[in-house]
């Protein structure tokens, strides 16, 4: 198998999309069950888009990637933790971390 789209498309056409939802999801101060349920299955798409880019050539070009992929995915798993726990601070906090990590890479 070879990359459809560059690393950039790739984060534009499923991280993107995810982060916005997110940043949406967690702005109210309460959700219900399903949006709970929203918010940790779209930390666990994080998690698996964080693998992707992981696992590309260009990777080898950008040695920190796999540093800062790897925070990304258990960062995502940690908000996915904590949206089934159903606490808004830590999933507001966790994502604010997610967000921070990318826009540093």
């Amino acid at each position: 198998p070879q990359p459809v789209v560059s690393t950039h498309e790739l984060m534009e056409l499923f991280n993107q999309p995810l982060y916005e939802r997110l940043k949406e999801s967690l702005a109210g101060e309460s959700t219900d069950e399903r949006s709970w349920k929203k918010i940790a299955e779209d930390a666990h798409r994080l998690s698996e888009v964080a693998n992707l880019i992981a696992i590309r050539q260009e990777s080898a070009e950008h040695p920190h990637w796999k540093h800062m992929t790897s925070d990304v995915q258990q960062l995502s798993f940690e908000l996915a933790e904590a949206a089934s726990q159903q606490n808004q601070e830590q999933a507001r906090s966790l994502f604010d971390a997610i967000v921070r990590n990318c826009n540093d890479c």
